[in-house]
């Protein structure tokens, strides 16, 4: 099932460059969320409410997480995913994932 991207509307149009680095803002964050100076300097880029930002900014990690935690590899992102969302994904994909396995804290309960 594919991770909802109605929210992604307004990056549509924006630089591939400005995309990509939002995702791995989202990424880099994703443990603590985003910071109130990201959340504004999007809204200024985008032209939208820090409302819009902040669901913006959930449907991303929202994507990252299904792509990262189900497993798809590069070529079922960009099968999914299209455009530039697709293109960063499949990019980023293997190292967000060996990352993720790298910080999941395991617990051994004897």
């Amino acid at each position: 099932m594919t991770a909802d991207t109605s929210a992604l509307g307004p990056l549509a149009n924006q630089n591939p460059k400005f995309v990509e680095q939002l995702f791995l803002r989202v990424y880099q964050t994703r443990l603590d969320g985003p910071n109130q100076s990201l959340v504004t300097s999007v809204a200024s880029e985008l032209e939208v409410e820090e409302t819009q930002v902040r669901e913006i900014l959930q449907a991303i990690m929202d994507i990252i997480a299904r792509c990262v935690y189900e497993g798809l590899d590069a070529d079922e992102v960009t099968e999914e995913y299209e455009g530039i969302v697709g293109a960063v994904l499949s990019k980023h994909i293997q190292k967000w994932r060996e990352q993720a396995i790298q910080t999941q804290v395991c617990f051994l309960f004897i």
